[in-house]
């Protein structure tokens, strides 16, 4: 109620609204019969859309929703909101951006960039020559930069 009524008393005439007439702030107190009957009511969870079939009192959904599995959590690597439920799953095999260790460098790189990398960065990777010599022994980046 505070959210709503505060702006009400802080006008140049505050009113009721549901009957219009003049309030002061002397005359306005916290209803905690109302309180409680309010957060007694049945909710449904944020996550409900998300598939969570938790129903219960609007009292008790803060202590739900910490530990929802089917809350949606950020992926810090790829930007992505994923169900927790899934999440460590998301982190080992979904995710663009978890890293995996270059075969040649050992390196940590994004498993979406390795063949990039492996194509065009590496310094271990073994390369032709770009110039289409005779077949010869590979090179490294490195070795074909000099």
């Amino acid at each position: 109620c505070r959210g709503c009524l505060e702006p009400i008393l802080d006008g140049p005439n505050p009113l009721c609204p549901l009957d219009k007439t003049t309030i002061s702030r002397d005359e306005v107190f916290p209803d905690n019969a109302c309180k409680r009957e309010i957060l007694s009511l049945d909710v449904y969870c944020d996550a409900s859309n998300n598939g969570c079939p938790w129903i219960g009192p609007l009292k008790e959904l803060d202590g739900h929703s910490q530990g929802c599995e089917y809350s949606n959590v950020l992926c810090r690597q790829c930007g992505l909101n994923v169900q927790s439920r899934t999440f460590s799953i998301h982190q080992t095999k979904e995710c663009p951006m978890r890293p995996v260790q270059c075969q040649f460098c050992n390196h940590m790189i994004p498993v979406g960039q390795i063949e990039a990398h492996i194509e065009n960065v590496c310094p271990q990777h073994l390369r032709s020559c770009p110039n289409l010599c005779v077949p010869g022994p590979q090179l490294t980046l490195q070795q074909l930069e000099t």
